[in-house]
């Protein structure tokens, strides 16, 4: 359902790239985003990791709105 959406996404968009990542915590206890559906350009990055506070899916969180990135 998640690589559903997240190819909705990339389509909707009309974008290079879409992910969806879900908030767990590193081992040091750093939180991170798993990338767990990706499509597009970034589709590689699937399975990948990033911490929180270094990605652009920090800032949606932190405005606690959906955002769209033309140039993350």
């Amino acid at each position: 359902m998640l690589q559903t959406l997240s190819d909705m996404a990339l389509r909707v968009c009309d974008a290079g790239s879409a992910g969806i990542g879900l908030v767990e915590t590193d081992t040091d206890g750093t939180p991170i985003f798993r990338w767990v559906a990706v499509s597009g350009a970034c589709l590689a990055a699937v399975g990948s990791t990033i911490p929180i506070a270094e990605s652009p899916g920090g800032v949606t969180l932190e405005l606690a709105t959906g955002q769209l990135f033309s140039f993350p």
